[in-house]
C-alpha cells in the first residue's frame, strides 16, 4: 500500500463499481470492487471480505492500474 500511495498520491474519489456474495461451505465472501482516482492516477480496486458472524473481515486486497506501472 506504501508503494500505490507514494507513485499515485492520495485518493482524490472514489465510487462503487459492484459487489458480489458468495457462500460455499459455511463460509460467505463479499467482493467489493471501487473506481478509484488518485492524485497522480487512476485504478480499480478488490476487497474481498470474510464474513465473521455479523462482522466483515478483509482478507484480501488488489489494484489494477496501467498508471501504478508506469510511474
Amino acid at each position: 500500500m506504501n508503494a500505490v500511495q507514494r507513485k499515485l498520491g492520495k485518493v482524490t474519489s472514489t465510487s462503487n463499481a459492484g459487489w458480489r456474495v458468495n457462500t460455499f461451505n459455511f463460509t460467505t465472501t463479499v467482493l467489493m470492487t471501487q473506481k478509484t482516482v488518485f492524485e497522480q492516477g487512476e485504478g480499480t480496486e478488490s476487497f474481498t471480505f470474510e464474513m465473521d458472524g455479523e462482522k466483515a473481515v478483509l482478507v484480501g486486497w488488489n489494484i489494477q492500474s496501467l498508471d501504478l506501472i508506469t510511474k
